[in-house]
């Protein structure tokens, strides 16, 4: 399957099914960081039952700490 991340597209695994195991698959877990799918952000606690599709448009803004 075939999403944008970020503007750019990546083929992503079979294994892949899930805004979750995309999180897993960028090694994401213990980061701060807000997902937005085709235009909607989508709460964490959704991540694990929201369906990635063929051309979604993902967007992952990681928050980094700094001063």
């Amino acid at each position: 399957m075939t999403i944008i991340v970020n503007g750019e597209n990546i083929n992503i695994p079979e294994s892949v099914n899930t805004l979750q195991d995309l999180v897993h698959h960028y090694n994401l877990e213990n980061k701060i960081i807000v997902i937005e799918q085709n235009k909607e952000i989508i709460s964490q606690n959704n991540y694990h039952q929201q369906i990635l599709k063929n051309n979604d448009v993902i967007e992952i803004v990681n928050f980094v700490g700094g001063g």
